[in-house]
């Protein structure tokens, strides 16, 4: 047992580093942890020190990497962090009223204004200007990278404070956006000619069949959580509570850190959204007809 979760362990870790989107594993894992310790002492009881001591070696190995990337960051950038591009995200949502920002701020704003025009009317949308306005900031301000992402990070924030509002549009624009499934690619570049068609239509339908999983699993999630009678028609169970705030968790951690493209960070969890509904729609179907639903 000690062994499976200091592996666990290691494997949060590593997902965090990996897709950062992830980076409340550390907490949610050792919560599922504590929550199942809970339930197997047959009530809602203190976990007790065995439970304790499953979570400390879930969360030490899984410390020692996260805080080993820091020290990599510290040494090679003088900054203690995961990232030093998590105020680039923060940007992509107060790009759109970033003419709000004060007259101290007045070299990135104008900056920002102008690359936001621009991508407006190249692109219809102001997705990732900050990525085309970085290299005129980059020259005009001296700053660094890390540099440039603290003052990206105070800046909306003191907008976020001021304007919250407007942040929260942010956010459920962006959450949204994590449902829609859209794919990029180049089908001009495949031949024959045939293949892409064929292609094509086969992600016409993989497309809508993915976004119906989308909505069926939302709206699944919404109706166990306030009825105990359909929680009991699809056998919903410890196991799939945990893997739906894997994902529910994904998709607003991701919502309030970016806004753009939020979909490429369902890339990662689509394949559980899918998961859920087969096991759930197996175990509905297997207690209908009367027999053990052993998913």
């Amino acid at each position: 047992a000690a062994g499976g979760l200091l592996l666990l362990g290691l494997l949060v870790g590593t997902t965090v580093l990996v897709r950062p989107q992830f980076v409340f594993l550390p907490l949610l894992v050792p919560a599922f942890l504590l929550l199942d310790a809970v339930r197997g002492n047959g009530g809602w009881r203190w976990p007790g020190a065995t439970a304790a001591g499953h979570v400390m070696l879930v969360s030490l190995p899984t410390a020692a990497l996260i805080l080993a990337w820091c020290l990599v960051v510290w040494v090679k950038v003088g900054v203690f962090t995961m990232s030093t591009q998590s105020g680039f995200g923060l940007m992509n949502h107060s790009v759109n009223y970033i003419e709000l920002a004060p007259e101290r701020d007045a070299v990135i704003r104008d900056i920002m204004l102008e690359h936001r025009a621009r991508r407006l009317a190249v692109a219809g949308q102001t997705g990732n200007t900050v990525w085309y306005a970085w290299p005129e900031i980059r020259e005009k301000t001296g700053l660094s990278l890390p540099e440039a992402s603290r003052e990206f990070k105070r800046i909306s924030a003191e907008l976020f404070v001021a304007h919250p509002w407007l942040y929260a549009k942010g956010v459920v624009a962006s959450w949204i956006s994590f449902w829609t499934v859209p794919i990029l690619w180049q089908l001009e570049q495949v031949h024959p000619p045939w293949r892409a068609s064929l292609l094509e239509g086969v992600w016409w339908v993989e497309h809508k069949l993915l976004r119906l999983a989308n909505l069926g699993f939302v709206l699944l999630v919404a109706a166990v959580t306030s009825s105990a009678t359909i929680r009991r028609r699809v056998g919903w169970d410890f196991g799939l509570s945990a893997i739906s705030a894997l994902v529910l968790a994904s998709s607003a951690i991701q919502a309030l850190a970016d806004l753009g493209a939020g979909s490429r960070y369902h890339v990662t969890t689509q394949s559980l959204v899918v998961l859920v509904l087969l096991v759930a729609g197996w175990q509905a179907h297997q207690r209908r007809a009367g027999a053990p639903a052993h998913a």
